[in-house]
């Protein structure tokens, strides 16, 4: 499993509701799915560092990419919680900081949670439920 990669930007790509870049490292080169804001201020043939998160499907292999460790684990905590994938994690992930969820989670704050594209309330409700003793 790819945990952490370090590579030269190639391209930026965009397609519909997600977005990344292709990472060169030892001559491959790596499709990875980011948020908006980590594309910003991006330039290609820079250096990048990213912590990833791999996910096989049976249509392929999926990398999502963080600027931080903490951001990955809190990718990772939402996609263990039942019908939440790696599409609403984003989307939560965009709408708030890494730190923002996890305070949300713990003051039970359902409000922050639901103000992201596909989180209604009662996936909030679920999200608090199965990850208050985890985090």
């Amino acid at each position: 499993m790819i945990g952490w990669i370090q590579g030269k930007i190639i391209d930026k790509w965009n397609n519909n509701n997600r977005q990344g870049l292709l990472l060169e490292t030892s001559g491959i080169g790596f499709e990875v799915n980011l948020l908006k804001r980590s594309l910003l201020g991006l330039e290609l043939n820079n250096l990048l560092t990213l912590w990833v998160h791999q996910i096989n499907k049976d249509d392929g292999i999926n990398l999502y990419g963080f600027k931080s460790k903490q951001e990955r684990d809190v990718f990772r905590l939402l996609i263990s919680v039942n019908s939440v994938g790696p599409k609403s994690a984003m989307s939560l992930l965009e709408e708030n900081e890494s730190i923002s969820i996890i305070k949300a989670i713990l003051q039970k704050d359902i409000k922050t949670m639901s103000k992201a594209q596909g989180i209604g309330e009662k996936t909030a409700q679920r999200i608090m439920i199965e990850l208050t003793g985890k985090i």
